[in-house]
């Protein structure tokens, strides 16, 4: 198993343990060319660490994903996560 941590603003941490799948749904649909990746940047303050663990094959693909967007995995992740919120 990995964990792949990444910060976010302290008021979305709740909010984030809570949708932890649809984020990974999201992510699916990437994967699979359902939907396009979209960053989305945001000007808050990223002050709490969460964390999101896959296992060692699905890491592997979110790092093609990541090389294929061109962005760091946190930052992948954060703008899936953002667009949900």
């Amino acid at each position: 198993m990995k964990y792949i941590e990444l910060r976010i603003p302290a008021k979305y941490k709740q909010f984030f343990y809570e949708n932890r799948q649809k984020i990974l749904e999201e992510i699916d649909k990437l994967l699979t060319n359902k939907k396009q990746f979209q960053p989305k940047d945001t000007y808050y303050i990223y002050d709490e660490r969460v964390f999101l663990t896959v296992d060692e094959l699905y890491y592997q693909k979110l790092e093609e994903l990541s090389k294929k967007y061109k962005v760091k995995l946190s930052k992948l992740i954060r703008s899936i996560f953002f667009n949900l919120s």
